[in-house]
């Protein structure tokens, strides 16, 4: 596996007109009182193969940016390990820049000197023998008691934890909770994804994320409900994954754009993660619009599904702005106004669940037919029966798997992200079996006023 790669070239991947390179010139003030020198975008860890755009920064007495002609001279401790090379900078070029380039599994010092000030840090190059194999945690959560102090335990039906551990929510204050899914921390090597989705609300409540945190052995996944600018109570659906919850051979990629401005990319860390090839491209390419590329899905022939949700502390919410089916797509975040903001996101493309067990995603390709035709594309049901879907009104429709009803003392849950068109959000209204044997999804998307207003969607059931 490798870790996210900066990528200018990605910034145009087909389907955003207006594109800039990943990193813009760290800013300066006249004071030259220069006491510090801050390392900025070396990650603490990166794949084989992959590459960080690093630079530095001086700072005097007060904090602030204190030289704008910077020059550094950087080291590494093992350049077999970790190899710094100014060649091919980026336009504009950050002060102090070199690339950073991950060559062999180990450790390595990287060193920069400037202005007769010298800083350093360890940096952790990982190769595929280093990930975790086995990272199968798995964890999912309704949460359906949206007052409840807690901690409560979710319905049975719709939780799970593959280590065997409870799931409990707990509200800290209106509108935060957190979902703990005891016996999933994160090891080291290891790699996850968390998923949010607002349920059952009225139509201008979404649901987001903050960064999942491990407490003891525990990993806690926060989320925070809003309608407009204001923190509200709400029942929501919540997904947490592994890089291997789904078998070895499953495509499955995720990252998440830390909400920083343009300067860093991707959690480097512990939440980027491409099963095909391991590289995951990205750029910022506009106030709000972030480009995503996993190569190697372009080799996986089938259809695939896109979930983005918010990841920060503001009202934003997130959504897939565009994509192709070969691993590329935009997401793009705006505040409740609907105007464009440089939020963070958690991002997901999805292609099959856990082996025997249900899942299902789907997508139409009209809004407004009373009927809509399923999207073939980014559709698929593990029961080998139908799709079909029913527009129930502006903004409103139902999704239809045919097979895929919950049996007996089985679990399952549902998302649902808002795909393509404008600035609006989608949420869940309820799930339920019907008929003999099918179960169906009903669900809504709202403009930035919070009225119903149609929009493109996906939806992903999985147990």
């Amino acid at each position: 596996m490798s870790r996210p790669r900066v990528l200018g070239s990605i910034a145009c991947v087909g389907f955003v007109a207006a594109c800039s390179t990943l990193i813009e010139a760290v800013g300066a003030a006249p004071n030259r009182d220069a006491v510090t020198i801050i390392l900025q975008n070396v990650p603490d860890s990166l794949f084989i193969g992959d590459s960080a755009a690093v630079f530095v920064q001086i700072n005097d007495k007060d904090g602030r940016p204190a030289w704008n002609d910077t020059v550094a001279v950087w080291q590494s401790s093992d350049v077999n390990i970790a190899l710094l090379d100014p060649s091919h900078p980026p336009t504009p070029t950050p002060h102090g820049f070199t690339w950073l380039y991950g060559k062999r599994s180990g450790q390595a010092t990287i060193t920069a000197h400037t202005k007769n000030l010298t800083a350093a840090k360890v940096v952790t190059v990982i190769g595929a023998a280093d990930i975790a194999p086995g990272d199968s945690r798995f964890g999912y959560a309704l949460a359906d008691q949206p007052t409840a102090p807690g901690p409560y335990k979710p319905d049975a039906a719709y939780r799970f934890n593959s280590s065997g551990g409870d799931v409990t929510i707990t509200r800290d204050s209106v509108g935060w909770y957190n979902v703990r899914f005891a016996g999933l921390a994160r090891k080291n090597g290891q790699r996850d994804n968390a998923q949010a989705t607002a349920f059952g609300s009225p139509p201008a409540v979404f649901c987001k994320l903050l960064r999942s945190a491990i407490d003891g052995a525990d990993m806690i996944v926060p989320v925070h409900c809003h309608q407009g600018n204001a923190a509200i109570d709400s029942r929501f659906t919540v997904l947490f994954s592994g890089a291997r919850a789904f078998d070895l051979t499953t495509p499955f990629a995720f990252a998440l754009r830390l909400p920083t401005g343009q300067f860093l990319s991707l959690d480097t860390s512990a939440t980027a993660f491409n099963s095909v090839s391991g590289h995951i491209g990205f750029a910022w390419s506009g106030v709000g619009y972030y480009n995503f590329q996993f190569p190697g899905f372009e080799n996986f022939a089938g259809p695939a599904t896109f979930l983005a949700t918010a990841v920060n502390t503001t009202a934003d919410h997130c959504r897939v702005d565009n994509y192709t089916l070969v691993g590329a797509f935009v997401a793009s975040c705006f505040a409740p106004n609907g105007t464009p903001s440089d939020g963070g996101v958690n991002i997901m493309q999805f292609t099959r669940g856990r082996v025997g067990h249900r899942f299902a995603y789907a997508s139409t390709n009209n809004l407004v037919s009373a009927t809509p035709p399923i999207d073939p594309t980014l559709t698929r049901n593990s029961s080998g029966g139908s799709v079909t879907s029913r527009r129930l009104g502006v903004g409103q429709w139902t999704i239809t798997f045919a097979g895929l009803g919950r049996p007996a003392g089985g679990t399952e849950i549902v998302i649902v992200s808002a795909l393509k068109e404008v600035d609006h959000s989608c949420s869940l209204v309820t799930w339920a079996n019907t008929g003999t044997a099918d179960l169906t999804v009903t669900l809504q998307c709202v403009n930035p006023s919070g009225a119903l207003a149609d929009n493109r969607f996906t939806v992903l059931v999985i147990e």
